[in-house]
């Protein structure tokens, strides 16, 4: 019996389900006992890693022993735990689909075959039909009825999940992880800094010497690459990554690199990512089109807008003592590193204060920082004399003092309205010649705490749809194993996605 418990909302995010459950109660037995995930193989012992879940929640635990164990450092830090270790202590939004997608697929299960249904089976069966039987000829032996085996397979084998490396190399660093089918996961991982480029090794057929005498791995069934390298040599899927399928020996290999003018593969493999239809797809770091999950597959959205940035991230460039926080008063900030005068203002700091300026008088709707001589004579003192003039122009003084000063300009809150008109022109399209949206999904390749709150809160996002709109960010490359689930991309593209339809930028 637990006392003091209460009872709180499980959202099981990816089945559209909610269960009630008391805090304290374990989520396996839980999940099992409304029949949102079956029973594994260890039965809730925290050995067979096959109950992995992703969690969101406000104050999420830390992974006990067992968890560390058997999930890799890169999956729990992207929120990913075993649901026999949690204990279930508020609400928390959870995603099962890890499950379903290890799981052995319907129609391959197996199942016993009692001894009635052998006999049954064993018995000729009477004829259906009205049609008058043809004579059998008695001299002919008759074949001996066979016995079903026990298990029976219900269906045709399909692909077979099997181990693999994948490598990932962004700007020099090379991250290597070893993906189990066991688990449906990775089990190992590691980074080499300031790697050679590994384009030439696959050019010079060198790949395997270099797996085996740097990484030193002695045994995959599959690799993956995904480089930095842009290039337009290779199979195009959406506009954004060039795709090479090869072999080394009897081993298949894919090489996936950027598109040229795409930043990078974190896009692309975030964009495999999505779950479900009728979503609208803005990533925030690569504002040259928005994407549409309609019912067979994605629409890309154009964009003919001028003067916007290739990136949000653009605006406000993160240097090493960025400013992390504004009060609400316009008084206070904080800095990552304290008792060091500040150089750049992070981006969900930048947005806040553009919605703190049009709240406290200092700039209109459109973001137009008022000029000192025209504020309101509401507007006090100690927000007056932080309105400056740069190049004839109102500018924002977030910090000064003797030895620096740091300033919000109008062309960051101009960069900031174009954006803001990106986003509204997306929704609009997709409405008006795609369909209904269900959710927004404001991309970034990192997380970034607090930007989805300062977003709605400017609104960068109408009001109206501001209850459908999340946050999408994790590590890609944890997405990116999931390409191990189906025998090469084009099979998890066709599978998983469906088509793609282009449009003129």
């Amino acid at each position: 019996m637990m006392f003091f418990s209460k009872t709180v909302r499980i959202v099981v995010k990816n089945q559209n389900l909610a269960i009630e459950a008391k805090t304290g109660s374990n989520l396996y037995q839980v999940l099992v006992a409304e029949r949102a995930i079956p029973a594994t193989l260890c039965k809730g012992n925290g050995q067979c890693g096959k109950c992995k879940v992703h969690i969101q929640q406000r104050n999420p635990s830390k992974p006990n022993k067992k968890e560390q164990l058997v999930l890799a450092k890169i999956n729990l830090e992207a929120g990913f735990r075993l649901a026999c270790q949690t204990t279930i202590k508020d609400d928390m939004v959870v995603d099962t689909s890890e499950i379903a997608a290890s799981s052995m697929p319907l129609d391959m299960q197996v199942r016993p075959v009692s001894k009635v249904e052998q006999a049954e089976a064993t018995e000729p069966k009477p004829e259906t039909t009205t049609e008058a039987a043809e004579p059998v000829d008695q001299d002919l032996p008759t074949e001996p009825t066979k016995p079903l085996t026990i298990p029976e397979v219900i269906a045709k084998e399909p692909y077979s999940i099997t181990d693999g490396l994948l490598l990932s190399q962004n700007k020099g660093q090379l991250r290597y992880f070893l993906y189990s089918a066991g688990i449906d996961g990775i089990s190992q991982e590691g980074v080499i800094e300031n790697a050679t480029s590994l384009t030439p090794y696959v050019e010079n057929g060198m790949l395997s010497d270099y797996i085996h005498d740097v990484l030193k791995i002695k045994q995959i069934d599959r690799l993956m690459i995904l480089s930095d390298e842009h290039t337009s040599n290779g199979e195009n899927f959406f506009d954004v990554v060039s795709y090479t399928p090869f072999d080394i020996g009897a081993m298949p290999c894919e090489f996936l690199r950027p598109q040229p003018g795409v930043p990078d593969l974190t896009l692309f493999l975030r964009l495999l990512s999505i779950k479900g239809r009728k979503r609208l797809f803005i990533p925030l770091d690569s504002l040259r089109h928005s994407y549409y999950f309609a019912d067979d597959g994605i629409v890309r959205i154009p964009n003919n807008m001028q003067n916007l940035p290739e990136s949000l991230f653009d605006i406000a460039p993160a240097g090493k003592n960025p400013v992390t926080e504004l009060s609400d008063d316009l008084k206070n900030i904080t800095t990552l590193k304290p008792f060091v005068a500040p150089d750049s203002v992070t981006l969900q700091t930048l947005i806040k204060t553009a919605g703190l300026l049009v709240k406290n008088k200092l700039a209109d709707s459109e973001l137009r920082i008022h000029a000192r001589n025209k504020l309101d004579k509401s507007v006090p003192l100690e927000y007056v004399v932080k309105v400056v003039n740069l190049d004839g122009q109102s500018a924002f003084s977030l910090f000064r003092d003797k030895e620096a000063t740091l300033i919000i300009t109008q062309d960051m809150m101009n960069a900031l309205v174009q954006v803001k008109k990106f986003i509204q022109f997306a929704i609009d399209h997709t409405e008006s010649n795609l369909g209904n949206i269900e959710e927004i999904i404001i991309s970034t390749p990192t997380p970034v705490q607090g930007l989805l709150d300062s977003i709605l809160a400017l609104p960068m996002v109408p009001k109206r749809h501001q209850n459908i709109t999340v946050h999408n960010s994790a590590d890609s490359t944890v997405k990116a194993v999931k390409l191990f689930h189906e025998q090469d991309l084009r099979t998890y593209i066709q599978n998983h996605i469906g088509t793609y339809t282009g449009a003129e930028a």
